[in-house]
């Protein structure tokens, strides 16, 4: 095996160990985020914003600059687009079919549907499972009354976001033969294209989930490249100039760019050894935080007692979800690439 082989084959199984940085903290604090805002919600007690901002939207933004940051650069590392996807695809669907599973059984237990309730579990499972075919978020007769009706699985809605700008990325990088003054001009032009268009949109922009996912996500995957060939201390700059540009340009997202840049500088900070994760489990906590959560709410207890027992039963299948299907997912695609090019 080739020691380009081997450096992949490490950077896969590295995904769901301490990254250097903190950025698997402060992916972990974003998860956080996401379920202390959604806590407020599900039980009906309005939340408090900060500076105008839920913290499940700084949350997100979180998750999106972080992703193009890191994805472009392991994009760029392995000259693959193929592989790239494939590993995405053994790092988000096993736990999202575990998911969809674990709902079926919560639903099960909670349903006064019966027939019906069956009936729809095929569909909410293949949906589920596959996102890009549409999410199903409901099953008959299940936490019907409880304070936020019927969800199951709320947290779902930014994934396709997420797989649509990984799959844009990918096809991006191979039209462009990954080379990465090009990719860099290809993501600028798409930058500057929503831009415009929020510029013009006056109806929709408060909606506009993937236009503004994008331009964090662009902002943190541009930040990476320039990074990459011409050093931290130039993509600071450039990445501050589109932030400006973007202030100018429309109120919508004048934050978002300079929100990207932010998150990146502060995910390269090396925290002490004592706050480093040791196991990854953002991405559980994001995915089965929703559904406990609506579990928990369903039994009427007071807010705290709610929050700490949801977060303690979240984390425990978090945990569960990157020992028994996470990492040996990533571990088996690693262990074919390894096979293929021995």
């Amino acid at each position: 095996m080739t020691s380009q082989a081997l450096e992949n084959d490490a950077l896969i199984v590295r995904t769901m160990r301490v990254r250097v940085g903190s950025f698997d903290l402060l992916r972990l604090a974003a998860a956080l985020m996401v379920l202390w805002s959604h806590q407020f919600a599900l039980l009906g007690v309005p939340e408090t914003f900060v500076y105008g901002a839920s913290p499940s939207a700084v949350g997100v933004y979180i998750f999106f600059a972080i992703s193009g940051y890191l994805n472009a650069q392991s994009l760029l590392k392995g000259q693959s687009s193929w592989r790239f996807l494939v590993r995405r695809a053994c790092r988000i669907y096993p736990a999202l079919v575990g998911l969809a599973v674990f709902c079926v059984l919560v639903g099960a237990s909670f349903t006064a549907a019966g027939s019906e309730f069956w009936e729809r579990v095929p569909d909410f499972l293949f949906r589920n499972s596959t996102i890009l075919f549409g999410i199903r978020y409901t099953l008959p007769g299940v936490f019907e009354t409880n304070p936020f009706p019927s969800a199951m699985n709320g947290s779902l809605w930014t994934l396709p976001s997420e797989i649509k700008l990984y799959i844009y990325l990918a096809i991006i990088a191979v039209a462009v033969r990954y080379r990465p003054r090009f990719l860099l001009v290809a993501l600028l032009a798409a930058f500057l294209g929503f831009l415009v268009w929020f510029h013009v949109t006056s109806t929709t922009v408060e909606t506009a989930y993937f236009q503004k996912f994008a331009i964090v996500f662009i902002s943190g995957a541009a930040l990476a490249i320039i990074e990459r060939h011409r050093g931290l201390r130039i993509a600071i700059i450039v990445l501050f100039g589109l932030a400006i540009l973007a202030a100018i340009s429309t109120s919508a997202v004048a934050l978002l760019p300079a929100f990207a840049l932010a998150t990146i500088l502060v995910g390269k900070i090396e925290p002490p050894v004592w706050l480093h994760p040791q196991l990854d489990i953002s991405y559980g906590i994001y995915l089965f935080a929703f559904p406990v959560q609506q579990v928990i709410a369903s039994y009427g207890l007071l807010f705290w007692p709610s929050l700490a027992l949801s977060l303690t039963i979240t984390t425990g299948l978090a945990i569960s979800s990157a020992i028994l299907i996470e990492q040996p997912a990533l571990k088996w695609r690693a262990s074919k690439i390894a096979l293929a090019r021995s």
